[in-house]
């Protein structure tokens, strides 16, 4: 409560009424009783303000007392007044303190009863999760540059030939070249004398045991195979064809031919232990060449054979014709075949293995040609030649056989 308020203020003192006090006329003020103390709960409820009795201000000289009547103290009325206004602000303060303390109670229990412990404070706080944000547009990443992709090339994996198995080598480029699996076994060489159709050199006959398998081409070799391996091709023949047999072949180049498989085939370890790529023995061509049988009829038939009668004096692609019983095609005509002996007589009576001499000035060639007559395409018939010799009739066969032989 503001004491300085003019409600508060002393009224202006009346001339008339203090010279009436003095003369003993009007009675002193009574003193008014003391107010009791307001309760604090009653204050913090429902603060009921005291009406306040205007007090009687005096003039400045003290009144002197009146005849048989106690003396009025006006010190009392100050004291009075102050005491009250010490209550009421007293009140108001009590009335603030209790309003704010149950402001505050409420929120300081919940905080309380919410707090996690200790420990729980002190664990680190996990990673805020980023939020992508939604509907918003964003520009496509570039496509990245297309690069050039390099081919890679196909790498077959080939076993090794295993005896009892027909087999394929594979030359450059992929160029596969078939070899039929020629099981060991025996027969006679040549022919006898009185076969109307017996040449000098093929006797005397001889009884010839093959210890060892091998394989054999199944067909000549091809102008496709031979240029793979050995790049420009020596074929002087016009009709230059993939498939027809490769010609104009001296035995140094054929033997060369053969040499080159075997490293490529050795360095893939794909050679079989105690072989080798080579042309065969003149003996292992005619045990092929009969297939288990005796001396072929001449000219082997139309159907086995291009030679004089059919060829037209070229070559024709290879496997035309009817394979022989152990499927090998083309054994007699179209091109002779070279053989890696040298030509010399038989020997004679039993041989095993039999390869002809160490030493020679000319190596057999076998089957006849294109240009043969029929009595020229049997299986014990002869040709020798120089290992430089050339003719667009002569080509090779190969063969996996045996080293050494």
């Amino acid at each position: 409560m503001d004491l300085t308020k003019p409600e508060l203020l002393p009224a202006p003192i009346d001339e008339a009424m203090t010279t009436r006090a003095r003369r003993g006329d009007i009675p002193p003020a009574p003193v008014p009783e003391p107010v009791a103390a307001i309760p604090p709960l009653m204050a913090a409820t429902t603060p009921v303000e005291a009406e306040v009795p205007r007090p009687v201000v005096t003039d400045t000289k003290p009144a002197e007392p009146a005849p048989n009547e106690k003396k009025a103290a006006p010190k009392n009325n100050e004291l009075l007044l102050a005491g009250l206004a010490a209550l009421l602000l007293l009140g108001l303060i009590l009335v603030a303190v209790f309003a704010l303390r149950g402001r505050l109670k409420a929120p300081i229990a919940v905080a309380a009863s919410s707090a996690p412990p200790l420990a729980a404070n002190l664990a680190p706080a996990p990673p805020p999760t980023v939020v992508a944000p939604k509907n918003i547009l964003t520009p496509p990443a570039p496509a990245p540059a297309v690069q050039p992709v390099e081919p890679v090339p196909v790498v077959v994996e080939i076993s090794p030939p295993r005896p009892q198995n027909n087999y394929s080598v594979m030359l450059p480029g992929s160029v596969a070249l078939e070899l039929v699996w020629i099981k060991p076994g025996d027969f006679t060489l040549g022919s006898a004398v009185d076969d109307p159709n017996h040449k000098k050199d093929e006797g005397p006959p001889t009884q010839v045991t093959l210890s060892q398998g091998f394989w054999l081409g199944k067909y000549d070799v091809t102008q496709a195979q031979w240029s793979s391996l050995m790049g420009d091709t020596p074929n002087e023949n016009k009709h230059k064809e993939a498939s027809r047999p490769e010609d104009n072949i001296t035995w140094d180049l054929a033997m060369e031919f053969c040499r080159r498989v075997t490293e490529r085939e050795r360095a893939a370890g794909r050679l079989p232990a105690g072989y080798e790529y080579t042309l065969p023995t003149e003996a292992q061509w005619e045990y092929a060449a009969r297939a288990g049988g005796a001396d072929s009829a001449p000219g082997g038939g139309a159907a086995r054979a291009w030679y004089a009668a059919n060829a037209g004096k070229t070559t024709h692609p290879v496997g035309l014709k009817q394979a022989n019983a152990w499927g090998l095609f083309d054994m007699h005509g179209n091109v002779m075949q070279w053989c890696r002996d040298w030509y010399a007589n038989f020997p004679g009576g039993a041989v095993t293995d039999f390869a002809g001499p160490a030493t020679g000035t000319r190596h057999v060639a076998r089957g006849g040609n294109f240009g043969s007559a029929a009595s020229d395409l049997r299986d014990a018939r002869r040709f020798a030649h120089p290992p430089n010799y050339q003719n667009n009739g002569v080509g090779l066969r190969l063969a996996l056989a045996p080293a050494g032989n």
